[in-house]
Order: structure tokens, then C-alpha cells, then sequence
């Protein structure tokens, strides 16, 4: 497991994604938005804090998205020489 978050770089990414939710959701907790609505006339009030979680999930996608070029390239085969048809 530390194999792979090593690779992926993880370990430098994760903990500061956790440091800047952890201080978003301090910053902006009881304040609120209001946002229009797109169907009809009445204006929606929302917490901005919901927005913050969006700062993990993009870092974890960055994480996922990482591959190793070797691991990649030797992945990839023939299909005309090792199926059998």
C-alpha cells in the first residue's frame, strides 16, 4: 500500500488536500450563499462549506490519474499473438 501511494504521489498530495478542507470548512461554516434558482422565481440559500468538498475529490482524481509509464507500456500486448481465436 505505501508502495502505491508512493507512486502516485499521494503522500504529498493527500495531506495537504486534508490541511486546506480542514481550513475551508473552518473558514466558512455558518456562512451562507444564495444562489439563483434555474427553474422558477425563488433563490436558494446554501451553506458555502458545501462547496469545500470539492478539494479532496479533484486531489484524489490528480492521485488516480497518475500512472507509471513502465507498468503502463508493459500492459499493453498483441492480441493476435497471445489469444487464442
Amino acid at each position: 500500500m505505501n508502495w502505491w501511494l508512493r507512486q502516485r504521489g499521494a503522500l504529498g498530495l493527500l495531506p495537504g488536500a486534508l490541511l486546506a478542507f480542514v481550513l475551508g470548512i473552518g473558514v466558512t461554516s455558518g456562512a451562507s450563499v444564495v444562489l439563483p434558482a434555474f427553474l422558477g422565481n425563488y433563490a436558494m440559500a446554501t451553506e458555502l462549506s458545501n462547496f469545500v468538498a470539492i478539494i479532496p475529490s479533484v486531489v484524489v482524481i490528480a492521485c488516480l490519474e497518475r500512472r507509471m509509464p513502465s507498468v503502463e507500456h508493459s500492459a499493453i500486448r498483441r492480441l493476435d499473438a497471445r489469444d487464442v481465436i
